[in-house]
């Protein structure tokens, strides 16, 4: 095993591997006997890997280029330490959302939540409190990052004031009736589905119609309010 730590420029973790005899005895291996290199590199050692070498002549260059490389080698490593410790205050800011074992009880229900103020401490929805609440509602759903951060955005982008506690209100009043439209409306349209994203527009659109009345496609806001008024 060679490891590159102690070396400035390249990064890597290099590792020799063979089949081990319990492997090798488990079924016929043809290449049971052949030795394998693994070099382990994160997306940005690979990719200064990648540029490094189309460095032509690097022992040959001027001294001044050499500085320039060099510079450019401690930026990559830079960027690696920054993009892992913003992965791992990320992963905090989900597991300081997720560790409650329960919802925190609602305020009073508000007749139009989304224009409710916002109480002492609180702080606008963002993806880390929208997987909070999401979760709790639709376990067992895999929420996808990128969508959820897009999704959020959307919301805030037709009430900028809206929190957390505005999206449990909502789902809690409205999820049930949201439901029986779903199964209402994948029973008209077996061929179609309708996902937790679906039903989380929905449920706000009934909390305030007003304000979240883009949240919905015309042809899907039409659909619904005739399947509330034949209610």
């Amino acid at each position: 095993m060679e490891s590159t730590e102690d070396a400035f420029g390249y990064k890597g973790l290099h590792m020799d591997l063979t089949i081990s005899d319990r492997m090798r005895n488990l079924s016929e291996k043809p290449y049971a006997d052949f030795p394998v290199e693994v070099q382990i590199r994160t997306l940005i050692q690979d990719a200064w890997s990648v540029l490094d070498h189309q460095i032509k002549y690097k022992k040959s260059i001027p001294n001044d280029l050499k500085r320039r490389i060099n510079a450019l080698s401690a930026l990559f490593e830079l960027a690696d330490r920054e993009f892992k410790e913003i992965r791992n205050a990320t992963q905090a800011l989900i597991q300081q959302e997720t560790e409650a074992t329960s919802i925190e009880p609602t305020e009073e229900i508000v007749t139009s939540p989304a224009r409710s103020a916002i109480g002492a401490g609180e702080k606008t929805l963002n993806a880390f409190s929208f997987l909070r609440v999401a979760g709790h509602y639709f376990r067992g759903f895999e929420f996808e990052d990128l969508k959820v951060d897009d999704f959020v955005q959307d919301i805030l982008k037709l009430d900028s004031r809206f929190h957390k506690s505005h999206l449990h209100k909502c789902l809690a009043e409205y999820l049930k009736t949201v439901q029986k439209y779903r199964d209402y409306f994948l029973a008209k349209n077996p061929n179609r589905t309708f996902s937790p994203y679906t039903s989380i527009r929905h449920c706000l659109y009934l909390c305030d119609p007003e304000i979240f009345d883009k949240i919905l496609y015309q042809r899907s806001k039409e659909r619904f309010e005739n399947w509330i008024k034949s209610g």
